[in-house]
């Protein structure tokens, strides 16, 4: 073998991007391009200058460029390939041109493949301008969503989750981590339900708040049933707090951040009953019924956080923060009855909900509900001060006494005699032990 032969080691040549042309082409539009910025063929030469190492520019004809970016295009939207290509890079190439509508100030722009379709017999768009941009597989609401889900991972250390956001950042191009931490997250056309978008919509407004460093007002609701059976809403959000004239008392916030727990998201902030700046509050986020920020009286402009704030801030960790209590309701599903009271520290519709979804019947008690439970009527027990509901639901046994012990107080399971007897064993057993300490 020649002594100057270099076995199984890299060349000491530096790469450069006239040799790797394609890998830099993907990476300009990746970092440089959207949807709403789409790159031309000089706007693509000027990125690639930009990444030489010397003054040099690169020695690349623009029909050379256009050459590759078309046939990277073409691969990308080939059925045949089209997996190969997005499992590589993570999304697509896709390329337009200016719609005929576009203004000098209001650019509209038609996807390639879009136009022709239509202009089948058409050959002038081979002529018209074309521009190319890099469109990530991730939406923004997804990847806010998955963003947010890592944050509160029991499973990973903290450096774990720092990594995998890191990861998920660089997968995903700077518009679309922009549009992921911002008010676009609520994508219009998503399919999703009413308390979907209220959820999507909500996240957006303190996502700007968060990043904007202003305090806010919510007017925070709790679910009751609906007045009329007519109603839209079965169970509709109205206000926790009111007034003597019945309108809504705004609770004013410092947000830290938005986390998420046992398959809700929360607000972690700071309001106006807690001790110390550290001493935080968790808001479930679908239940707030609106949110502003909070504006100066003289000044009209939203209040800035204080300092101490935006340093409990910038130490908070959703995991170390989220105390969750998983379980997992396992069993044959029945159909169970109880009866549920409210008082001023359990709202029964919330907890029910929360735990078993909205496939539940949820109605004020008749006679025939609690006199053989509870030996009164209807009437005695609402002149007690005592505000009964009866609740039909399908769920798992096991799961359902579970709940029960936890609101034993205020939840009284009436059939089947199977969730009975379980709940009864359960809480003598439990007691029993707590005798040695009396």
């Amino acid at each position: 073998m020649p002594a100057n032969k270099k076995c199984g080691k890299r060349g000491n040549s530096t790469p450069d991007i006239n040799n790797n042309l394609k890998a830099c082409l993907i990476g300009v539009l990746h970092s440089y391009s959207s949807p709403e910025n789409p790159l031309d063929i000089k706007q693509i030469t000027n990125r690639l200058n930009s990444l030489t190492r010397d003054e040099s520019t690169i020695n690349i004809t623009g029909k050379t460029l256009r050459k590759h970016l078309d046939e990277l295009y073409d691969f990308s939207s080939n059925p045949e390939y089209s997996s190969i290509f997005r499992c590589t890079y993570g999304g697509d190439i896709v390329k337009c041109y200016l719609a005929p509508e576009s203004t000098r100030t209001r650019r509209i722009y038609i996807k390639a493949n879009q136009y022709e379709a239509t202009h089948t017999e058409d050959t002038s768009f081979g002529n018209i301008k074309t521009f190319y941009y890099y469109e990530s597989d991730f939406s923004a609401h997804e990847l806010f969503m998955l963003l947010g889900s890592i944050q509160t991972n029991p499973y990973f250390s903290i450096e774990n989750i720092a990594n995998l956001q890191n990861k998920l950042i660089n997968m995903t191009t700077p518009e679309l981590f922009r549009q992921a931490c911002s008010s676009g997250i609520n994508v219009p056309g998503l399919l999703i339900d009413d308390h979907s978008a209220r959820l999507l919509d909500n996240i957006a407004k303190l996502l700007e708040y968060i990043r904007s460093e202003v305090q806010i007002e919510v007017n925070h609701g709790r679910y009751t049933i609906a007045s009329t059976p007519s109603s839209r809403e079965k169970y509709p959000l109205t206000p926790t707090r009111t007034a003597t004239n019945g309108r809504p008392k705004w609770q004013r916030l410092d947000p830290i951040a938005i986390f998420q727990a046992n398959g809700f998201y929360y607000l972690a902030a700071h309001n106006d009953k807690s001790k110390t700046p550290d001493d935080i509050i968790s808001y479930r986020i679908d239940r707030i019924i609106e949110i502003r920020p909070f504006l100066d009286p003289l000044s009209r402009k939203p209040v800035p956080l204080d300092n101490d704030i935006l340093q409990v801030r910038k130490n908070f960790s959703g995991l170390e923060y989220q105390k969750s209590h998983p379980v997992m309701y396992t069993g044959e599903k029945t159909d169970i009855q109880m009866l549920v009271r409210e008082d001023t520290h359990f709202n029964p519709i919330n907890a029910i909900l929360d735990t078993f979804g909205r496939d539940v019947t949820i109605r004020p008690v008749t006679d025939s509900d609690v006199i053989p439970a509870l030996g009164h009527s209807a009437k005695e027990l609402s002149d007690m001060g005592e505000h009964w509901y009866a609740v039909h639901l399908h769920h798992s046994i096991s799961g359902t006494v579970l709940w029960a012990k936890q609101f034993i107080n205020n939840v009284l399971i009436t059939y089947p005699q199977e969730a009975v007897d379980l709940l009864m064993n359960d809480v003598k057993l439990g007691l029993s032990r707590y005798e040695r300490l009396l």
